[in-house]
């Protein structure tokens, strides 16, 4: 919800789209491999993207065109998904906040706003959250046990994740196609902060 309202308040705010908001950030920050896909046409030949769940009512196997429903409903660009990329423009996206984080940015405008976003904004008692990012839910955090509590990261349905640990150091971005052929298969719920452990205990 607080993703829509800030879509909503960026287009009141700007005057812009979000799809030109995006444009103008994505330039700004060197994200050119991170794109929307207008109209939910595939920038690239869909042989190129990994496909996602077989969807009922579009009666095909999703493969170049957003998964979420209002996303596409909404023409493939949304305040809350609809991003395309790859796992090194993920993580050079990632790379630029650990920058910012660590006091050393030449990217965003004001480094200060990045860590007012990554902080944790809610008491433990009411959720395990900063402005849009996720922090560490204590048993069953999806980066594992090994995760500082100062870390935040961010998870998309299809699979995707980023999480950052700002005291080790370490980044973590993971690309899957869980919902493939559906989302009945919640098995990599499990494995995704198995994964971040086995990082943990290999590199520490």
């Amino acid at each position: 919800l607080e993703l829509w309202m800030m879509g909503a308040w960026l287009e009141a705010h700007t005057g812009l789209s979000l799809l030109d908001l995006w444009r103008q950030t994505a330039d700004e920050l060197e994200l050119g491999q991170l794109f929307f896909h207008p109209k939910n046409v595939p920038l690239y030949d869909r042989s190129r993207y990994a496909p996602t769940e077989k969807c009922a009512w579009r009666g095909k196997i999703l493969q170049g065109e957003v998964h979420d429903e209002n996303c596409w409903a909404l023409g493939g660009v949304a305040p809350h998904a609809g991003l395309f990329g790859t796992i090194d423009a993920v993580s050079d996206w990632g790379l630029k906040i650990r920058k910012a984080v660590r006091g050393g940015s030449n990217h965003f405008r004001d480094a200060t706003m990045v860590e007012r976003f990554v902080r944790r904004q809610l008491p433990r008692r009411v959720g395990d959250w900063g402005y849009c990012f996720m922090k560490p839910s204590e048993g069953k955090a999806s980066c594992g046990r090994y995760f500082h509590s100062t870390s935040f990261g961010h998870t998309g349905f299809t699979g995707t994740s980023l999480w950052f640990d700002p005291r080790r150091d370490l980044l973590v971005v993971i690309l899957s196609h869980r919902v493939h052929p559906t989302r009945k298969n919640n098995l990599f719920v499990g494995l995704r902060p198995e994964i971040h452990n086995w990082i943990c205990e290999l590199l520490f």
